[in-house]
């Protein structure tokens, strides 16, 4: 009888115990050497009664249906279940079967970014380039937020940067919304734990910049006693509407901060918005 007691005690706490971990794959979708999507797999272990919610993007700051830049949702091991709302599906599948979900994210706005009617949160994806904020981006299944997370790139172009918040130890499915994602021709400079992933040019350099925002970091961090643990700092340069046109702006995530600011901006400028 007790042997029979433990296994079943084992199968109740198999049921309610979190996934062993989702994984996210990116990959580019390339035509004529120029990026037009990033395509992601994410595989997990789905819930134990057969059916498991999928998150898709749809409000976040200023943005709304962010759904419209996820395209070609599919699953293997699942079926999806329209629910009459576009920020969500449900799959069915076997008891805790391992699940394959598959999207593209596409921008689902034409032309580079402005400084025209506040920072760009939606998905940018450019030939060169793409920049993705986790809660705008990314499709999640509804399971335990302790679960842990992992996060990887394959088959980009050749000396096409990666660079992320979400490259620890210790990822969880809750770190993924408040995360940031840019790769392409960004320039990644380091100051220690912290980083900075910056594209086009500036009246400033990349390692004048750099070096500003670790000073204020340094100094923020002492002031608070917060422990130096890694940091990302991102900046997007943004189209002006004209000559005399300038825009600086960003939002803070949970270890990162996005900027995004027109050519003509000052070092002191960007950096004093972190400040």
């Amino acid at each position: 009888m007790r042997p029979l007691i433990a296994a079943l005690a084992l199968l109740v706490c198999a049921a309610f115990a979190p996934s062993a971990r989702v994984d996210y794959v990116l990959s580019p979708v390339m035509q004529d050497g120029a990026l037009t999507a990033v395509a992601v797999e994410l595989s997990f272990r789905g819930d134990a009664d057969g059916e498991t919610r999928l998150e898709i993007p749809d409000a976040w700051a200023s943005e709304s249906e962010l759904w419209r830049g996820i395209q070609g949702l599919s699953a293997v091991g699942a079926e999806i279940i329209e629910t009459g709302d576009a920020s969500e599906r449900v799959l069915r599948h076997r008891p805790s079967a391992r699940v394959r979900v598959r999207f593209r994210v596409i921008q689902d706005w034409e032309g580079e970014p402005t400084g025209n009617g506040g920072n760009p949160y939606r998905p940018i994806v450019r030939p060169t380039y793409y920049h993705l904020i986790g809660e705008t981006a990314l499709v999640k299944p509804d399971l335990d937020l302790a679960t842990r997370a992992r996060v990887r790139t394959t088959g980009f172009p050749r000396g096409w940067s990666f660079v992320s918040d979400l490259e620890h130890r210790g990822l969880t499915l809750e770190g993924l919304d408040q995360s940031i994602i840019v790769g392409g021709d960004y320039r990644v400079l380091s100051r220690g734990p912290m980083r900075v992933a910056i594209r086009g040019a500036w009246a400033f350099t990349d390692d004048a910049l750099t070096d500003r925002i670790g000073e204020i970091l340094t100094a923020q961090r002492a002031f608070w006693g917060d422990r130096d643990e890694p940091f990302l700092v991102t900046v997007t340069q943004l189209t002006p509407r004209d000559a005399s046109s300038r825009s600086i702006g960003g939002t803070g995530l949970s270890d990162a901060f996005a900027f995004f600011a027109t050519p003509n901006a000052e070092e002191a400028m960007i950096a004093r918005v972190l400040a």
